[in-house]
């Protein structure tokens, strides 16, 4: 009876191993048990829109480039991290080819390199008319500027070569820069902290009035900044204020050029709940068409053939993690055309591309706790429908859409990795 009982407790034993093996490996590949977390909320469909390849690059890659021109993505490597998430070794950026995938080159910045993303969407761009990437970047980890010893919050603009990566130009800047904007038009790169550059050579040759954000619309040759108080409409050829639109907490802002919209995100600084709206205004008059359309979030992207925008919240419920949802915006009517209850995030770092070609948004967030792992997902931009869902490596992300071919970058900072989706069949 003993050795019985003996022989069946083995076996069960290697049986609950076996089966404790496949629900990790199950859980690491994104497939959890429906017990709540992410990303059980909404099953996944049949098929993914899978990485087509992974590409090793620096170490912590946090921002993303591409120049369809060129073909090239640019992918900004902070360097080592300690414990705290901070940068302890010098940075560098990797030049991949957009086609092939492969990496051309890694260029050493020869200094730290200090990113505020996530939130910042756009510290690095690309103005193809020229050739021209820029990189905006701090001398200070952003939240570290009381600890010492004591620095100068101070940062950089650099300019580097869109074919090559070449570093050509570095410009010092009094404030740490976090986003920027390019009209290639005009040859015009604007910084939020008030720099205007020259787009060919990287000079300085001009200042605005500073800004927690900026944004243009090259079709009408608009600059748009907001600094907690007013959407700012500037003509940014000569930097004259064309108009000042009261928006109390606006802090965010980003441009349908189709339609001539500003959307422009309203995040009360002092509140830590589920209050932030979104306001649209017409940037050829600066009419509010809607002071406050409800759509909450705390990250905005445009899809401007489409005439939607959307906004992501990552609305902090509890000390599990952030509860997620999007809102699809109709810009021309000022209004929430859907609203999209996504999943519980461990961090509240998201991320937006949109395919303008294909009509959809790729919203990518850190999941799956204690994995931190990026979760992407493709969301229809006129119906607001989940298209597909994949995990992918370590988080927090970056992304970059290639509107040519449809293919999405992600970064995965833990990795040292970006990966690619193919979103053309969905």
């Amino acid at each position: 009876m003993s050795a019985a009982m003996d022989g069946w407790s083995r076996r069960d034993t290697l049986v609950a191993l076996v089966v404790a093996t496949l629900l990790a490996v199950g859980l690491l590949a994104g497939v959890r048990p429906d017990v709540g977390g992410c990303p059980s909320a909404h099953p996944t469909p049949p098929r993914h829109p899978l990485p087509i390849r992974t590409i090793r690059v620096g170490a912590s890659p946090s921002a993303l480039a591409l120049d369809n021109r060129t073909r090239r993505v640019f992918v900004v490597n902070q360097g080592t991290l300690d414990r705290s998430f901070v940068a302890s070794g010098h940075g560098s950026v990797s030049v991949l080819d957009a086609d092939s995938g492969t990496l051309l080159r890694t260029i050493p910045l020869g200094r730290q390199v200090y990113l505020d993303v996530p939130p910042a969407p756009r510290p690095l761009v690309v103005d193809e008319r020229t050739g021209r990437v820029f990189l905006a970047t701090s001398d200070v980890w952003p939240g570290q500027e009381d600890r010492p010893p004591p620095a100068p919050l101070t940062g950089h603009i650099t300019m580097l070569d869109a074919t090559t990566g070449a570093i050509l130009r570095r410009i010092g800047v009094p404030a740490p820069p976090s986003r920027l904007a390019v009209d290639e038009r005009t040859g015009r790169v604007f910084a939020n902290t008030g720099q205007v550059l020259d787009a060919r050579t990287g000079a300085l040759i001009g200042h605005v009035a500073p800004g927690a954000d900026v944004a243009v619309d090259a079709g009408i040759g608009r600059l748009f900044t907001v600094d907690g108080a007013r959407l700012l409409i500037r003509d940014d050829a000569t930097g004259r204020l064309l108009a000042t639109v009261p928006i109390a907490d606006a802090q965010a802002v980003v441009a349908d050029t189709r339609h001539h919209r500003a959307v422009v995100g309203i995040v009360p600084s002092d509140d830590e709940y589920f209050n932030e709206d979104t306001a649209i205004v017409d940037t050829r008059t600066g009419h509010v068409l809607a002071g406050a359309t409800g759509a909450h979030g705390d990250i905005w992207a445009v899809d401007g053939r489409a005439g939607r925008a959307i906004a992501v919240s990552t609305f902090t419920s509890n000390e599990a993690g952030s509860s997620i949802s999007a809102d699809i915006i109709d810009t021309r009517a000022g209004r929430v055309a859907r609203h999209i209850d996504l999943d519980a995030s461990l961090r509240p770092d998201v991320v937006i591309g949109v395919d303008e070609q294909r009509g959809h948004a790729v919203v990518v967030m850190i999941c799956c706790a204690p994995w931190l792992r990026n979760v992407a997902y493709v969301i229809g931009m006129r119906d607001g429908r989940i298209l597909r869902q994949v995990v992918l490596g370590g988080g927090p992300p970056a992304i970059a859409v290639d509107a040519v071919t449809g293919h999405v970058y992600v970064t995965n900072l833990q990795d040292n990795t970006v990966s690619v989706l193919d979103t053309t069949h969905l």
